[in-house]
């Protein structure tokens, strides 16, 4: 009866191996790419202004086209990636903006795993000329 119990657990053991490896093998590590947060409609084209009247922002453009039924995408050095959890958490937050989104790529279509807003460094303003009223 113990070597039976023995070899049961032994067998359950290497199954279970087997299945934890096997699954294991399936998660692609993730990758990460920089780019911006857009709509499948305008790509990487930016936001149209032709097609939505007067100027508006990236976001602005992005978050309207997502509303008309356009999907997330990720544009990185010119090339657009579809993303396929659309309902992933980061993407109508940080859409317009330099982002880095980390996931794994099957056929060319992102799982988004994280995305995160790019620190972009501040332009130079131009110098303020001093203010006559504080001179003393």
């Amino acid at each position: 009866m113990k070597r039976l119990r023995r070899d049961l657990l032994l067998v359950a053991g290497v199954h279970g191996l087997t299945l934890l490896t096997i699954t294991l093998s399936g998660c692609a590590p993730a990758q990460q790419w920089i780019g911006t947060i857009n709509d499948s409609y305008c790509g990487a084209s930016g936001h149209l202004w032709d097609e939505h009247g007067p100027p508006e922002s990236p976001r602005d453009c992005a978050l309207r086209c997502i509303r008309d039924g356009a999907q997330y995408v990720l544009v990185s050095e010119g090339s657009v990636y579809p993303i396929e959890n659309q309902d992933a958490q980061g993407l109508e937050d940080h859409a317009g903006v330099p982002v880095a989104v980390s996931g794994t790529m099957q056929d060319g279509t992102i799982t988004v795993r994280t995305v995160e807003p790019l620190v972009v460094p501040a332009q130079d303003s131009p110098p303020v000329a001093d203010d006559p009223m504080t001179e003393g």
